[in-house]
């Protein structure tokens, strides 16, 4: 993961030849961390990506 100042982090995945980049804010992540329930920890993280 690549720090881009305020603005979060810019990740970026290879799967194969092609290459995935996308950003998270701590916003997005508290979000994320906020919709887990304790029986449902999957939509949160589908919704998340």
């Amino acid at each position: 993961m690549n720090s881009n100042m305020n603005n979060g982090k810019i990740i970026t995945v290879m799967m194969g030849d092609k290459e995935l980049t996308f950003q998270v804010t701590l916003d997005d992540w508290n979000r994320c961390v906020n919709a887990l329930q304790p029986d449902n920890k999957i939509a949160p993280m589908h919704n998340f990506s």
